[in-house]
């Protein structure tokens, strides 16, 4: 509260008195270690405005700066006028020097070692000022919205800074990884000119600097630990961004070719040697790379230089990935498929290699653990991988029967039969983007047979060797089919009922079946029976499966304002199933009415 009291005006552009500057200065070492992470967020929204506040502030001061030079110059200007103009002079100055030391203690909290919450803050801090537009270097498209200029100008980027961020893309934290990065990425300066040595003779010694941290990113990519696998993507990503704002294409190209090269060479040792691989060999990051690299991309600059090449490299590279994608999830599946890790432990081992691998399970872990790690985190990281592609590639990159193999074959598959509760939400969006895709080929009824094909799949229990509790992943399956139409149609200015009408039609009959009209080898499915509703409730039904999938759809945030049109429906299939003599349709139908 004193905080807002002292930094508030309702008039943003009424001058700030010198001894705020000097009381919120004194104070803000100890809003960078405040642990309650609500506070934090307050603390910093009220920085964040008196940030604003000074930029808009100096504007106002500055322009009246200059109305009052006018008048200075015409000779028409009293002595209270004459000190006016000093006064406002020396404002200036003073927010100038808030913003520099604001800046150095920054920096200071960047230091690697420091707290999250030291580091987070300061990374907050500094992005607010840079977007602020502080630094007229950065790029206008980096800058906020409704953007004022500084009367001044002070140079954020600088060796320092960039050495602190780098060496905060390896911390352990994914969100202070990727606003180090983001920051990074808005740099005004080429890498390459910040790693010069100033006090260098060697021309070269950029260069070096770059080879090297390209050779450290290989090793960190392919690092069995999640963290470092993802702070190596992000430092190639980095050195995309540095030569495609350069318009070198042919650099950019060969670090693409250089993780294309060594993502196959790793999935090729997965093949022939398993358990080295997923100790020595991980591909996430590989994944991860070509991810961050395709989230930054500019296609136009790649599409110049195929036309002036005559080949377009691009898209090759894109059909590797593709392809890697899918051997990757044939190596794979049959680990995410599995109950558990602990039911693939009689994996072969020479006797070559066991006091090898036995130092290996020592340093990381057993086999079967690092196997489950190894396969979830490959799968998840391609998964997003072929999101991105389907979201930003240009039309010309897929064939309308490469998608449909793609969704059909293996995004279906994935979420039909994987076991792995966080790999449904990994794959779930990347299938939304595939139905998008198919959209807008004009191929909405391959969209529609995929709908069929889960729903009667539903009815025939196709899938019950894999289902794990809540139907694992088939109301995915179905609520993302629905979630593209909606997108799609939103995407069209398109408004339709038509497609969740039919699917929720279709859900409501199934979940109405009557117990006896399930298929089962047992003769008696008499509900009265005792002995048959015992076994009953211990079997996937049709019925339990069609009814996860309606709470599937009415918990979709982005379906809530097509679903609530069949709230009654859904309500009078929920009542009518409280008195249901099986106990798991009385427990679905309970979830469904509070969702």
């Amino acid at each position: 509260s004193s905080l807002s009291l002292l930094t508030f005006s309702p008039k943003n552009s009424k001058v700030i008195k010198p001894y705020i500057f000097n009381i919120i200065y004194e104070f803000l070492p100890i809003l960078f270690i405040e642990n309650d992470i609500e506070i934090r967020n307050i603390l910093f929204s009220i920085l964040k405005n008196f940030i604003i506040r000074i930029r808009d502030s100096s504007y106002s001061i500055n322009r009246e700066v200059l109305n009052l030079n006018k008048k200075l110059n015409k000779k028409k200007l009293n002595n209270d006028e004459l000190m006016l103009i000093d006064n406002l002079k020396v404002s200036l100055n003073d927010y100038q020097d808030f913003l520099n030391k604001l800046i150095d203690l920054i920096h200071l909290n960047l230091l690697p070692g420091l707290s999250y919450q030291k580091v987070s803050f300061a990374l907050k801090l500094l992005n607010c000022i840079i977007k602020s537009g502080l630094d007229n270097r950065i790029e206008k498209k980096h800058l906020e919205k409704n953007h004022i200029d500084y009367p001044f100008n002070i140079e954020i980027y600088n060796k320092n800074l960039f050495r602190l961020l780098l060496d905060n893309i390896s911390d352990e934290f994914n969100d202070i990884r990727q606003t180090s990065t983001e920051i990074l990425n808005m740099s005004p300066v080429p890498i390459s000119e910040i790693l010069k040595d100033d006090n260098s003779d060697n021309a070269h010694s950029e260069v070096n600097d770059l080879d090297l941290y390209f050779n450290r990113s290989e090793l960190m990519i392919k690092d069995i630990k999640g963290r470092k696998g993802d702070s190596g993507a992000r430092f190639f990503q980095l050195l995309f961004q540095n030569y495609q704002s350069n318009n070198e294409i042919p650099k950019c190209l060969g670090i693409l070719n250089t993780l294309t090269s060594n993502l196959k060479h790793s999935i090729d040792y997965l093949e022939s040697n398993l358990i080295f691989a997923i100790y020595k060999e991980n591909i996430h990051g590989y994944y991860s790379s070509l991810r961050f690299i395709f989230e930054i991309i500019e296609f136009d600059k790649f599409v110049n230089y195929s036309i002036t090449n005559g080949n377009d490299d691009l898209l090759t590279l894109v059909n590797s990935w593709i392809q890697l994608i899918i051997k990757n999830w044939e190596l794979t599946k049959f680990f995410l498929q599995n109950d558990s890790p602990e039911g693939f432990d009689n994996l072969e081992i020479k006797s070559d290699e066991a006091d090898e691998i036995k130092e290996l399970i020592e340093n990381y872990g057993p086999i079967t653990q690092i196997l489950s790690s190894y396969s979830w985190r490959s799968m998840k990281e391609s998964s997003s991988l072929l999101k991105e592609i389907f979201d930003k590639s240009p039309s010309n990159y897929f064939q309308i029967d490469q998608v449909s193999s793609i969704g059909g074959d293996i995004l279906i598959d994935q979420l039909s039969t994987i076991r792995h509760r966080g790999a449904f939400s990994s794959v779930y969006p990347t299938f939304i983007s595939c139905c998008i895709r198919c959209k807008t080929y004009g191929k909405s009824d391959i969209v529609k047979q995929w709908l069929d094909d889960c729903i009667d799949n539903i009815l025939k229990l196709k899938y019950n060797q894999y289902i794990t509790r809540r139907s694992a992943g088939i109301p995915f399956l179905i609520t993302a089919i629905l979630t593209s139409e909606v997108e799609y149609n939103k995407k069209s200015k398109k408004f339709s009922l038509d497609l969740i009408e039919y699917t929720i039609d279709k859900l409501l009959n199934i979940s109405k079946l009557s117990i006896d009209s399930i298929e089962s080898n047992d003769a008696n499915t008499d509900p009265t029976n005792e002995a048959v509703v015992v076994k009953l409730d211990k079997i996937d039904l049709p019925q339990v499966n069609a009814i996860n999938c309606i709470r599937s759809i009415f918990i979709e945030s982005s379906l809530s304002d097509v679903s609530i049109f069949f709230t009654d429906k859904v309500l009078d299939l929920c009542l009518s199933q409280f008195d249901s003599p099986i106990w798991s349709i009385r427990n679905c139908s309970v979830m469904l009415f509070s969702a």
